[in-house]
């Protein structure tokens, strides 16, 4: 399922009947009350299969695949959802890569991968049929955190982790057009004490020429996180940060029982009072940022990630570090189960198979003024719930002051409610 302006739209592929390999594609539109005029059907070429997909205007964009190999062939079915015509475009003159992200502006299509180990990023034009490599991102001591498109600019943003001496890292935050020329950088190298570290982020849109970026910090080479940051971007790139720890979340441990809440409460404050920042016990890492005219709600994640060779961390990045992707029009999107910026962290090349699992503790949430204050914060208990797939899946949904968290637990679909503001209700019983 991808969002609409107007509602969403669903698709699948579907074997055909008979004795052949043959699948054909079904999709419709619904508005948000779950509308739908029916179910349209196009056929797809033998063996090929959806790996990827994105909506731009009134047109839904599909990539499909012929099997898993990086150098598998490739076509981009293009469909108009208002006259419900479709046009097959070969995607074949592109490097091999492992697919991580595939989005399309203005008929540009953005594949984002893995190639021989180094992140690439490539430009299709649809129209043309050509293909543009950016510079600057195609390095082993590189990593993509996130991409994401700016419509209204018809640019694209990248914001790069990139090592740089004695393993410190830098952050770039970069601005590019659909030809893939670099319009803006700024170069993030000067963050809080000298080792403390953005171990992730998540870029907003910008907003009357104001920018943030939201994400945990902490020391990466001990792998320990302090709490948030949150960067504000002015229309000239100049940039400032807000640090945020436990002593600013008061409501840290409400997922704990009452007991277990109190112990971790006066731990935090016996750290205070010895003027240590308190840590956060395991990875802490942003999921969804809802924005206000004056207020940002923000959800992380908390969570322990153990691989089958007993290591708690995936290799040289943070735990955390793996690409955050679009969530504004998608839901649950990665191309693959296994992301490959994962992937990359693992010996997948030897001949031990690593498999890893993911404890989720807590869900957080806080309401934080864009001046910078703190309004509101609350958690959420997962009750440890393990999984083995490797992307985010929660969803965060703000509405007025109510805020709505819900994730899969294998067959049941958990929701949680949780209040900003205090409400009083009279309740009173039938007779």
């Amino acid at each position: 399922m991808t969002r609409l302006e107007d509602g969403l739209v669903a698709f699948r592929t579907v074997p055909e009947k008979g004795l052949n390999f043959r699948r054909k594609l079904q999709y419709f539109k619904s508005d948000f009350d779950l509308n739908s005029t029916g179910v349209i059907e196009f056929p797809v070429k033998e063996g090929f299969d959806i790996v990827g997909f994105d909506v731009d205007k009134e047109f839904l964009f599909l990539l499909l695949q012929k099997g898993s190999s990086i150098n598998s062939d490739k076509y981009i079915f293009k469909i108009n959802l208002e006259t419900n015509k479709g046009l097959e475009i070969d995607a074949n003159n592109l490097l091999d890569m492992e697919l991580v992200e595939f989005l399309v502006l203005e008929d540009k299509a953005l594949f984002l991968g893995i190639s021989e180990r180094n992140p690439v990023l490539q430009i299709f034009d649809l129209n043309l049929n050509s293909v543009q490599t950016v510079q600057g991102i195609y390095n082993p001591n590189t990593q993509v955190l996130q991409l994401r498109k700016i419509p209204e600019l018809k640019e694209i943003e990248i914001v790069i982790s990139r090592e740089v001496k004695n393993r410190r890292k830098e952050i770039l935050l970069n601005t590019y057009d659909l030809q893939g020329n670099l319009m803006r950088e700024i170069k993030v190298d000067n963050f809080g004490n000298s080792d403390e570290d953005i171990l992730d982020g998540l870029l907003l849109p910008m907003s009357e020429y104001q920018q943030a970026m939201i994400g945990a910090y902490g020391y990466d080479k001990r792998d320990v996180y302090l709490g948030m940051y949150i960067m504000d971007i002015n229309e000239f790139g100049e940039y400032q940060f807000k640090k945020y720890t436990l002593e600013d979340f008061p409501n840290f441990f409400n997922y704990l029982d009452e007991k277990d809440k109190e112990r971790r409460d006066a731990e935090v404050i016996k750290n205070l009072e010895k003027e240590k920042v308190p840590t956060i016990r395991n990875i802490y890492s942003i999921r969804d940022v809802y924005t206000t005219d004056d207020s940002y709600v923000v959800y992380f994640d908390h969570y322990t990630m153990v691989n089958s060779r007993g290591n708690t961390r995936p290799g040289v990045y943070s735990a955390s570090s793996a690409y955050r992707y679009d969530r504004i029009n998608r839901m649950g999107y990665t191309p693959y189960f296994a992301d490959p910026f994962y992937q990359n962290t693992y010996p997948y090349n030897s001949n031990f198979q690593v498999s890893t699992e993911f404890r989720y503790v807590s869900a957080h949430f806080a309401k934080v003024a864009k001046e910078g204050n703190v309004l509101w914060d609350n958690s959420n208990t997962y009750d440890d719930f393990t999984t083995t797939y490797s992307e985010p899946f929660g969803e965060m949904a703000v509405v007025g002051d109510d805020v709505y968290h819900v994730y899969v637990e294998n067959l049941d679909v958990v929701l949680s409610f949780l209040e900003m503001e205090k409400k009083y209700l009279k309740i009173s019983t039938l007779n």
